[in-house]
């Protein structure tokens, strides 16, 4: 069967099929002893839709591969099927090369409700958390502080240690409670901050900002550490028990004695029973005992209630911001506050 010119896709030199056409030209294999795969790509001299399928010959050395025009697009729609558009089947000779043969890429199917992540699982290991400061209360061993060679050791939680009018004058708060410790132990940085706030709150509402002088007397400075184990399934196979046991740094604490002073409190005298139930609050915070004690002293000074107000008058003390300044009588005569007040 030959195929000739005009609607039909014929090739350049020679018919499809069969020994030769109506030409007389020779076919497959004849005459020029080439077979039509070393011929060019067919033309079509038609419409697209008149045009038959699209011939693609195999061949074992070096084959002829179409390569899909930008029309010819791969899809993935939403049920997650992969679908190749329609292309049309007439192609000019440019877009038939040689090229081994494409792969179409795999895909997953899409979700549309979720996204697909790609990112590789995290492995979760779980370690123990905080442990409770009843294992730290006592004082077992010695002081253990921040150095060169104590490195990496967490921030105190509490920052702030005088609250309140920090600035008033030493006359004007007369009243002092202290909070003080019955027991020898440790106490954390979190307590002290969280009987600071408790104390501060309750001054707030019921004295007023101004009407009050909160100042913490200890300082935590000793380091706890702690040996971090794993607590997951299998731990036993994975930590290595009591090898190399010495911890790491996990806090910090305050080393007090029996009869240490924690924190004091200065106000007026009208305000003596709200200081005292703020410092009962706060006392909550702390483990073990502690006495909430009215001192005689006047304010923060070292001085009883009516040593400070005779020494005051005959000019021996003077005000100095929240605490007094001694004239001990020693220095040049021009600057000494008693010989200018008479007093020598």
């Amino acid at each position: 069967m030959a195929m000739h010119g005009g609607d039909d896709c014929v090739g350049r030199r020679g018919g499809l099929v069969g020994n030769g056409d109506s030409t007389g030209r020779p076919g497959l294999g004849e005459a020029d002893g080439r077979s039509n795969l070393d011929l060019a790509p067919p033309r079509c001299s038609g419409a697209p839709q008149s045009c038959p399928a699209r011939l693609v010959p195999v061949r074992a050395s070096r084959p002829f591969v179409a390569v899909p025009s930008p029309s010819a697009v791969a899809r993935v729609d939403r049920s997650g099927r992969f679908r190749r558009a329609r292309t049309s089947i007439c192609h000019s000779a440019s877009s038939l090369t040689r090229a081994p043969a494409p792969s179409l890429p795999s895909f997953a199917p899409l979700s549309t409700n979720r996204p697909v992540s790609l990112a590789k699982p995290a492995t979760a290991t779980a370690t123990m958390g905080r442990r409770p400061f009843r294992c730290y209360r006592y004082q077992k061993n010695k002081p253990y502080i921040k150095s060169r060679y104590c490195r990496g050791v967490p921030e105190s939680k509490i920052k702030i240690y005088d609250v309140g009018a920090k600035k008033a004058p030493v006359d004007l708060f007369p009243f002092v409670a202290h909070l003080v410790c019955d027991e020898k132990q440790q106490i954390s940085s979190e307590a002290l901050e969280a009987c600071r706030i408790a104390i501060n709150k309750h001054l707030t509402n019921t004295v007023g900002k101004d009407g009050y002088h909160i100042r913490v007397r200890v300082h935590p400075y000793h380091v706890i550490r702690a040996n971090k184990m794993l607590s997951c399934a299998g731990a036993d196979r994975l930590s290595s028990g009591m090898r190399h046991s010495y911890g790491k740094p996990i806090g910090v604490a305050a080393r007090v004695d029996i009869g240490q002073v924690l924190l004091s409190v200065r106000g007026k005298d009208a305000s003596e029973p709200h200081v005292v139930e703020a410092i009962r609050r706060g006392k909550f915070k702390f483990a073990g005992r502690q006495k909430i004690l009215k001192s005689l002293k006047w304010g923060f000074t070292k001085y009883p209630r009516e040593e400070y107000v005779r020494m005051r008058k005959s000019g021996e003390l003077s005000a100095d911001g929240n605490i007094v300044k001694v004239h001990n009588r020693h220095g040049l005569l021009e600057q000494s506050a008693l010989y200018l007040a008479g007093q020598e």
